[in-house]
């Protein structure tokens, strides 16, 4: 891992901004064998651990987005949701959405019939769920505006 890639796994926005003042390499990823998320840039793991702050401060210094459920995180899915998309994608695209609060993607994602109570088969990820254990109240909130059911897991 990377000093970059390890500022965004833990949400330090001040370090990461250090760094990418300094050269940082912003596609550099982690070795297929590290832990947090083999293979994955600082912006997947912004993504991925919920760090907001560091995702918004990777895109603005022009780090790449390389998925949609990145695109979901950053706020942007233009050009990565399609008929096509299968509807795992889009599940862990709502998912992010909701835990990176960003509200107009989470709508375009339903608009695209993502269903909204799904869990991800891969990940587990299921958006209501995650949003609630990372207190992320305006992702709850709209989703349950949206018709999300709240429901106890207990099979997880």
């Amino acid at each position: 891992m990377t000093p970059l890639i390890t500022s965004a796994s833990y949400g330090d926005a001040e370090v990461a901004a250090v760094l990418i003042e300094a050269g940082a390499d912003l596609e550099a990823t982690a070795a297929q064998t590290s832990g947090g998320v083999p293979g994955g840039t600082a912006l997947l793991h912004a993504a991925v651990f919920g760090m907001t702050e560091v995702l918004d401060l990777l895109l603005a210094a022009g780090a790449p987005v390389n998925s949609l459920s990145e695109a979901a995180a950053a706020g942007d899915v233009t050009g990565w949701l399609g008929r096509d998309t299968p509807v795992q994608d889009r599940v862990r695209a709502l998912a992010m959405a909701a835990d990176h609060q960003r509200l107009d993607v989470i709508d375009q994602l339903l608009a695209a019939g993502t269903p909204i109570d799904a869990e991800d088969d891969r990940y587990r990820l299921q958006a209501l769920r995650l949003a609630t254990e990372n207190g992320r109240t305006a992702g709850v909130e709209h989703l349950l505006r949206r018709g999300a059911t709240p429901i106890l897991y207990l099979d997880r």
